[in-house]
């Protein structure tokens, strides 16, 4: 009886015993010593619906497993792995690894995907051979296409310049792919060898520990503008915390919510009895964080932090230097078991940056990298370092597929104006106009007038020009903001422009800018601005900002007259030289305030019957509305 009763235990408890035992790194391991050493090995694979006809196109979903071993002497943080999908890969589960980027699933691999985590992996010395803490295993889950028996990738790597690796060869009879990686002595590595280099992005931010604690850390949060010409305006922030940590307090900055009850019902309440939630910033998972207005800037509470309270506004440094920063600083709780070590911390993950009339932003995950240094206020000279710091690399992603500004073309050549191409800005589906009609040409004197005001006008200009109209009239191009080039001149030695900056809704813009993208056949001749600053960062670009403070704002419509910037471009040509068409006098792109403007289809083609001064008299007189107008800025 006694036997029976000790194989029946056996049969209870053994699968349990079996499945607590800690993961095996015995295949990656034993042939990477001294090394990191990186293992993917398939596991399944299985037909997915929808079935296709095609088999190259029938999609199969497979699980595959990943593993990195720390074998060396040092440890490995900030790690990040390439995995070379070949059979047009979605990823659809990490398994906790994150993609480098900070894209979210499911995640388009066709061309391979970064993997990374915040784990540290130690070594063998420091933790007497505790595996649980030198690797970590991932089981990834996608969708792959086409049949593939060996579903393995062409090749696997670490990407860090201070490791060697050695080539990854896909073994079909085990199903694996492994690869060993050696730390090796490089010159071109300037940083010390804990911490990975900064990378530089349009918009970088630096999560740096001030002060640690055990059951607390003291964090600065800097974001810097490093783009030549974009921006931000009404920055919005998130991230998502690992460990369940929340904001207690917070200056220079707040959230959107506070969510006390995430903190009382959840973990935290348990753990801090007797602190009163109510006052803290804020308990959510994934908090919104935003600027402060500059009213709040000497605010001995929520303020005092040098580069905050701006509004949410981000300048080009060329732009003004005081601008193209944001800080705040916060106080954040740990809970256990992150508490009990005061320098055991987690750098939130998975960011998001945003702006109300700005590019999409994708941000990185952070990089451990070496500690920050300030100066110390109280002693001169004297430097201090944060106790821990991570960057975050953002940069903007491809252009909107719907603009937020549109460009029109002139020329004192030609009695007509280019207007904004149809729906540049985008159409609703409540509009009864035509989305698929070119847009109209439009006589000069309407240049400043709204599209709901130019109709009968814009049809007399056509019937006295002969061009057919289409039955439905086509849509506005419903941009909020427009750019107007107007070849002013144009001689054997030299030419100019004039740019012309329309608002034509109730928002100002403080602190505007713009940019023009020129050909290498002109740009090389252009001299100055007259009514603007101006720089040349670059790529053939000239960007454009208030020549003054009084000049910095782009007011609002008023009265049916939109709020106007403008001024002329002067350059020399060397037309022998420089092989010259006439789209060369057009601008390849413009963009204003940071985004990229819709441009037209067509330029304006001679006409001789043009009068110069016609535009020149339209486009001006509306300044006196910008001088005069109701906001008194200007």
């Amino acid at each position: 009886m006694s036997q029976f009763f000790l194989i029946l235990f056996i049969l209870i408890f053994l699968p349990a015993v079996v499945y607590a035992q800690s993961v095996s790194y015995d295949n990656v391991a034993l042939t990477c010593n001294d090394s990191v050493g990186i293992l993917y090995t398939f596991q399944y694979l299985q037909k997915a619906y929808p079935f296709v006809e095609n088999r190259a196109d029938q999609p199969y979903a497979f699980t595959s497993n990943l593993q990195i071993f720390n074998a060396g002497k040092e440890d490995l943080e900030g790690w990040e792995i390439f995995v070379d999908y070949v059979n047009r890969e979605i990823l659809v589960d990490g398994g906790g690894a994150l993609i480098a980027d900070g894209s979210s699933l499911p995640y388009n691999a066709t061309n391979g995907v970064n993997l990374t985590s915040s784990t540290i992996l130690k070594t063998g010395i420091e933790t007497a051979m505790d595996t649980s803490q030198m690797g970590a295993t991932y089981i990834l889950k996608g969708v792959e296409f086409g049949q593939n028996e060996t579903s393995l990738p062409s090749n696997i790597t670490l990407l860090d310049p201070n490791y060697e690796c050695s080539k990854a060869v896909p073994n079909v009879t085990t199903r694996m792919i492994r690869t060993c990686c050696k730390k090796i002595n490089s010159t071109i590595i300037l940083t010390s060898n804990k911490y990975l280099p900064r990378y530089k992005g349009d918009v970088t931010i630096s999560y740096d520990i001030l002060k640690a604690y055990p059951n607390q850390y003291y964090a600065q949060v800097t974001l810097s503008n490093d783009s030549p010409t974009g921006r931000l305006d009404y920055w919005n922030l998130q991230w998502t915390w690992q460990n369940e940590e929340f904001i207690y307090s917070m200056k220079g900055a707040t959230t959107l919510e506070q969510d006390q009850n995430a903190c009382i019902f959840g973990k935290a309440g348990s753990s801090f009895v007797g602190v009163d939630f109510s006052t803290v910033t804020s308990c959510q998972a994934r908090p919104t964080i935003i600027d402060l207005d500059q009213y709040k800037a000497n605010d001995s509470a929520i303020g005092r932090i040098e580069y905050c309270c701006r509004n949410g506004t981000l300048l080009p440094s060329i732009q003004d230097p005081s601008k193209s920063k944001s800080v705040f600083q916060m106080i954040v709780y740990k809970l256990p078991p992150q508490s009990q070590n005061s320098t055991l911390i987690t750098p939130p993950i998975d960011w998001n940056l945003t702006g109300t009339f700005n590019s999409d932003y994708k941000c990185g995950q952070p990089r451990l990298v070496e500690p920050t240094l300030y100066a110390d206020d109280s002693v001169s000279q004297r430097t201090e370092s944060a106790v821990m710091s991570w960057q975050v690399t953002c940069n903007v992603t491809q252009v909107p597929v719907i603009p937020k500004c549109c460009v029109s073309f002139s020329a004192y050549n030609n009695q007509s104006v280019v207007p904004c191409s149809t729906c540049a800005c985008g159409c609703t589906s409540e509009n009864s106009c035509n989305k698929s009609a070119e847009a109209l040409l439009i006589p000069i004197e309407l240049a400043t007038v709204p599209f709901v005001n130019r109709t009968t006008k814009t049809l007399a200009w056509a019937q006295l020009n002969h061009w057919p109209v289409p039955k439905v009239l086509p849509c506005p191009d419903n941009c909020g903001v427009s750019v107007n080039w107007h070849l002013v001149s144009d001689y054997t030695d030299g030419w100019s422009a004039r740019m012309t900056i329309f608002n034509w809704q109730g928002l100002q813009f403080a602190d505007w800018s713009a940019a023009v993208e020129l050909g290498d056949s002109v740009f090389s001749g252009f001299q100055k601005t007259y009514s603007f600053n101006y720089s040349t960062p670059g790529n053939n670009t000239i960007f454009v900002y208030g020549l003054n403070q009084g000049l910095s704002y782009l007011n609002g419509i008023y009265d049916n007259y939109p709020g106007i910037q403008q001024s002329v471009f002067s350059f020399t040509l060397d037309a022998q030289k420089n092989n010259v068409s006439l789209q060369d006098f057009y601008p390849k792109k413009v963009f204003f305030d940071g985004n990229e403007c819709a441009m037209p289809d067509t330029l304006p083609l001679n006409n001789v019957g043009r009068l110069i001064s016609s535009l020149i008299t339209v486009l001006a007189l509306p300044l006196v509305v910008i001088c005069f107008g109701p906001s008194g800025y200007l």
